[in-house]
């Protein structure tokens, strides 16, 4: 199924099953699911939906009889797949095959593709990073032996010849690899005390998820700029995929479990010496750029993707308040199995809600994917391309018929 409206492209996936539907003292408000829909009237019902979607057609259904999708991203030309018997595919965006390569020997975990759509970078649980060329024989392969679960293109990598990705994984580093006049290089740009969970490029600027909260790096400068705490009262960082998506080089939106977050990048002021005829910064060790959390507000969903359309939040859902009321940062060992399994073998199907900037629903669209029932929160993800007419695809272990 796809999504279609005017100005972007949205891609919206469940890892199970391979259907493809094309600042300071913050307040929290809570937003809540929008009410009974008998309290809607007849004139409401008629009104044209924000959102209008259409399924892949192509060979999207042949090409996962077998195999399943594990990840997926959009760039203005396309759709990239991983999956988990270890192979990376391209398809346009009427779900037919381009291209398609083995490049892990188990679970896609990540994939990027650089500005230009001239390269794509897998990452899979046998701990290899693998850049590919769409146009050449360019092929670069990299062992970090233990599973990485992330990986981010330098956006302009065809263009440079230091040939730049960053990734991390179970190791809990994240490493920077380029190519120097001497050779290739490893560098590690910082290290957490539990494993790298997602990681987004934008420009010269690297965000990146971990145990510790959001941290963004700035390549310039060569210095880490930032980092952004989870919200308090948050679940275990494990159990829930952080969701990270720049609108710009200057906004960052994060979903982490029932929070949302918009971060601005401001310049730091520079204060300029009458006496000595030079600013501050000349002198101050201080990263140029500073974050500032702008917007932050609880859900009563899990996030499992985001971005901004237009004036508003688009957000892929799951669950409802109900469950919500249920997380606590405690261990979930502590919930006995057998719930553990019904919560499993009852979840809801996920939704794509779009928000307005007053945290006010605007609409809300169930996505009943097959197989939807065995899936859970970590199992879905969305990517987002505002280049392209809108278009989402979303995808669980198999197409419907």
């Amino acid at each position: 199924m796809s999504l279609s409206d005017a100005d972007a492209e949205e891609s919206a996936f469940s890892g199970q099953n391979d259907q493809l539907v094309s600042g300071k003292d913050l307040e929290q408000p809570t937003l809540t699911n929008s009410g009974d829909e008998d309290e809607f009237s007849d004139e409401e019902d008629d009104e044209e939906p924000a959102l209008r979607y259409k399924r892949l057609g192509g060979n999207v259904h042949a090409l996962f009889e077998k195999d399943t999708a594990s990840t997926l991203t959009a760039s203005e030309r396309f759709l990239v797949l991983g999956t988990h018997w270890g192979n990376v595919i391209i398809i346009d965006f009427e779900g037919n095959e381009v291209k398609k390569w083995r490049a892990h020997s188990t679970t896609v975990n990540s994939v990027s593709v650089d500005i230009d759509n001239e390269y794509v970078a897998s990452a899979g649980d046998d701990g290899r990073v693998v850049v590919h060329g769409l146009y050449t024989d360019d092929v670069t392969i990299v062992n970090y032996s233990r599973p990485v679960k992330a990986v981010a293109l330098d956006p302009y990598y065809s263009r440079k010849a230091s040939r730049r990705f960053v990734s991390g994984g179970t190791a809990g580093q994240l490493i920077m690899y380029e190519k120097k006049w001497f050779g290739k290089s490893d560098s590690i740009l910082f290290t957490s005390a539990g494993p790298i969970q997602t990681i987004r490029w934008q420009d010269n600027l690297i965000v990146w998820a971990c145990d510790e909260g959001v941290q963004i790096y700035n390549t310039d400068q060569g210095t880490r700029i930032s980092q952004i705490a989870r919200p308090e009262g948050s679940p275990r960082p494990d159990l829930y995929t952080c969701r990270l998506h720049w609108k710009d080089s200057h906004t960052l939106l994060i979903g982490w479990a029932n929070f949302v977050q918009v971060v601005v990048l401001k310049e730091r002021a520079q204060q300029q010496s009458p006496a000595l005829g030079f600013t501050g910064t000349d002198n101050d060790s201080r990263p140029l750029l500073y974050a500032e959390v702008s917007v932050m507000y609880r859900t009563d969903f899990i996030v499992c993707g985001l971005a901004l359309y237009r004036d508003n939040f688009l957000v892929f859902t799951y669950g409802d308040h109900q469950m919500i009321e249920g997380i606590t940062a405690e261990d979930d060992t502590q919930i006995p199995r057998e719930e553990q399994q019904h919560r499993m073998r009852n979840a809801p199907p996920p939704e794509l809600r779009m928000i307005d900037r007053n945290i006010e629903e605007v609409s809300s669209d169930v996505l009943p994917l097959e197989g939807f029932q065995l899936l859970q929160p970590n199992d879905y993800g969305l990517a987002y391309c505002a280049a392209h007419s809108s278009s989402a695809s979303a995808k669980s272990p198999r197409p419907e018929n």
